[in-house]
């Protein structure tokens, strides 16, 4: 008795899926998708085609790009890491993962709203401070759909998850929606930290020495006097108008003490950027301030946000003053000199806190502890998202994002399903070459 086109497709779908898992190549191919599974003679075009509307056919493998693979050459260690973890290969590939996200909403994206992004949502950018939690590392922020922060961060989830063998329960994205969702209705609402954030709080120390020490020995020389004329003149400029926004600080605050080029990080480790030490409120070096000066990241391979070096690079800095509650007062972007040419890409500058604690995925102590910075980093979101990006209509915005998330919700589940499987697949493959 032959099967209903709807049984077909179930088929099919769990096909790519036990392909995807198992990382197995084709036996036989009708259409090359890039999950690569074998479709049955006998599925018709209609319903290969509905497959691939609803998002289960993906383009490509995520990995780094061949100019990546280049400067991955002369980086060993970072090539070794990203062999070994799952998450740090996810995060490397963050602008390829964004953009299947585009591709997978399709038309959609034009009903979707606009709405401020962190961009690289994952959980190993929980930071803590005095001064607040959350998401931090806005090298990507930017405006456009949420879907490109949600189901980022419900990746990073189920990724961590699986890793360190927990089982599903209530769901970590369950909560993540949950917190989400609570924030658009109640944006000014109290929210208990995590256990996880109060742990990392409790190791603030008021001795800033071994910080300033970390710094200098972060910051490598540059040998280039070309460089580093450039680096001393473009933060002459930011220093120029620092002083002139905040004329209240004594007028050697800004100077300068030592810098150097910084080359830390997992996403961002191939980007230029630099660290500059500079005087404080004070002669004595324990007041010193850290600043990190980033070159502005060209976004436009993911073509459903705001993207490229526009607007002189504020981009950056709009959404993370908007996603944030406390912005660094020396968040800014280095302004260009008349001698650049127009394609040069904007530095922005943040500064760092000497009591700054970035998430360690082994210091969360079981799945509860993940659903609790889940659902905090969803509030995060669900406020930061929509803040003044349509003043003054912000209530109308979250209402509008409310209505979004209700008809989207299954759509966005089935989406961090099919990318987790690419992601893992993704990995292997790169794992393996």
């Amino acid at each position: 008795m032959a099967r209903s086109e709807a049984g077909l497709e179930a088929g099919l779908e769990a096909s790519i899926e036990a392909s995807i898992e198992a990382g197995r190549p084709p036996r036989r191919v009708l259409v090359r998708v890039a999950y690569a599974a074998p479709v049955p003679r006998s599925v018709s075009y209609g319903a290969l085609l509905a497959l691939v509307a609803c998002g289960a056919a993906t383009p490509t493998l995520l990995g780094p790009s061949e100019a990546e693979r280049e400067e991955l050459e002369a980086a060993p260690d970072l090539r070794r890491r990203l062999a070994r973890s799952e998450h740090d290969f996810f995060r490397f590939a963050n602008r390829p993962f964004a953009r299947q996200v585009c591709a997978d909403l399709g038309g959609a994206v034009r009903a979707a709203p606009t709405v401020n992004l962190h961009g690289d949502a994952h959980v190993e950018q929980y930071a803590v401070t005095p001064e607040g939690r959350g998401l931090a590392d806005f090298d990507d922020a930017t405006e456009g759909p949420a879907a490109i922060d949600l189901v980022r961060f419900g990746v990073s989830l189920e990724i961590v998850r699986r890793a360190r063998g927990w089982d599903e329960g209530a769901g970590p994205f369950a909560a993540f929606l949950e917190g989400y969702r609570d924030a658009l209705r109640e944006p000014e609402a109290e929210q208990p930290p995590p256990a996880v954030a109060a742990r990392m709080q409790a190791t603030f120390t008021a001795d800033r020495e071994p910080f300033l020490r970390e710094v200098e020995e972060l910051m490598e020389p540059v040998e280039d006097a070309r460089v580093r004329a450039e680096i001393e003149e473009g933060y002459g400029r930011y220093r120029r108008m620092m002083e002139v926004e905040h004329p209240e600080l004594p007028a050697h605050f800004f100077e300068l003490r030592s810098y150097g080029r910084l080359r830390g990080g997992v996403g961002s480790r191939l980007d230029p950027k630099f660290l500059a030490r500079v005087e404080g409120w004070t002669e004595a070096p324990n007041d010193d301030v850290v600043l990190e000066a980033k070159e502005v990241r060209e976004l436009s391979m993911v073509p459903c946000v705001q993207s490229g070096t526009g607007r002189g690079g504020f981009r950056v800095l709009v959404a993370h003053a908007r996603l944030t509650a406390n912005p660094s007062p020396f968040l800014g972007i280095v302004p260009r000199a008349p001698s650049e040419a127009h394609d040069d890409p904007p530095f922005w500058v943040q500064e760092w806190s000497h009591n700054y604690r970035e998430l360690e995925l082994g210091a969360l102590r079981d799945g509860g502890e993940l659903r609790e910075l889940a659902r905090d980093v969803g509030v995060q979101l669900g406020r930061g998202h929509v803040r003044l990006i349509a003043a003054p209509f912000d209530s109308q915005l979250r209402f509008a994002q409310l209505e979004w998330l209700r008809e989207r919700e299954g759509w966005l589940r089935e989406e961090v399903r099919r990318m987790t499987a690419l992601v893992a697949r993704s990995w292997r493959a790169y794992r393996d070459e």
